[in-house]
């Protein structure tokens, strides 16, 4: 059977599912707030573990708390690995995340529904953590099953001085579980996201969907700016050292730097 004969997912029935998922959401902060470590979070990916079970997907939770679910293939070896997140920033959209999973999830039943047998296992994942958090640190999930994730992260604290493995623990995961959940390489074939395009091409151009063929990678610095008091009218500007300026400098630098070839915000 080709592609082309698989039968399509329900798009009501989708839009349903993303819907049924988005309404779980933190009443007291805006948009569609589902953040990792709280409660609300958990009883999503609750959710989606039944889903995933419903489907027939044989579902677990990991060490690094990751949902995955596994469709046994014809022959075994190398799984082919799909997924996304659930969780959101504070004020979060409905689709960031949730698309990537239940469409997934969505895809694996019509290849059911048409008898479609993979030869290669196929993961659909559920990662922990992927946006930032009250630690300052994003991607828990991810970062775990790529061994990305060491011991002094789990000893970052945030404004109270709570650290993030007692965080984890709180909500029940298993820190030192995480630590050693790395997944082998030669367990895996292949990786692809469905994910809502977060800019605006796609729609300004009038496509449905389109092909990433390149990725900006995450990389975070915070750059503290001293300056010093004088008397605004009388301190000649060529003597001042006002932090404000220097800060305006650094903010221009960065969109240069964004604008040859790549992405960069200052906040």
């Amino acid at each position: 059977m080709s592609p082309s004969a698989l039968p399509l997912p329900d798009p009501d029935r989708l839009a349903g599912d993303i819907a049924e998922l988005a309404s779980l959401t933190e009443p007291d902060r805006p948009g569609w707030t589902r953040r990792a470590l709280g409660d609300v979070y958990r009883a999503g990916r609750e959710d989606v573990a039944r889903r995933f079970r419903e489907a027939g997907l044989e579902t677990h939770l990991d060490a690094a708390g990751n949902v995955v679910g596994v469709l046994p293939g014809r022959d075994g070896g190398p799984a082919l690995v799909t997924g996304s997140h659930t969780d959101t920033v504070d004020g979060g959209g409905r689709f960031d995340g949730v698309v990537g999973v239940l469409g997934a999830l969505a895809a694996l039943e019509c290849a059911a529904r048409a008898g479609r047998q993979f030869a290669h296992d196929v993961w659909v994942v559920d990662f922990y953590g992927e946006e930032p958090n009250e630690f300052g640190l994003s991607c828990l999930g991810s970062r775990a099953v790529t061994g990305a994730l060491s011991a002094t992260d789990l000893e970052r604290c945030d404004s109270s001085g709570r650290a993030l493995g007692d965080a984890m623990e709180a909500v029940g995961l298993h820190p030192n579980g995480a630590l050693a959940g790395r997944w082998r390489r030669s367990d895996l074939m292949a990786f692809v996201e469905l994910h809502v395009e977060q800019g605006p091409r796609l729609e300004a151009e009038g496509r449905a969907i389109g092909v990433v063929s390149s990725i900006a990678g995450i990389q975070r610095v915070v750059v503290a700016l001293s300056g010093r008091r004088d008397h605004a009218g009388t301190m000649p500007v060529e003597l001042r050292h006002d932090a404000a300026c220097a800060a305006a400098e650094v903010v221009l630098a960065v969109e240069r730097i964004g604008r040859d070839g790549g992405v960069a915000t200052a906040g």
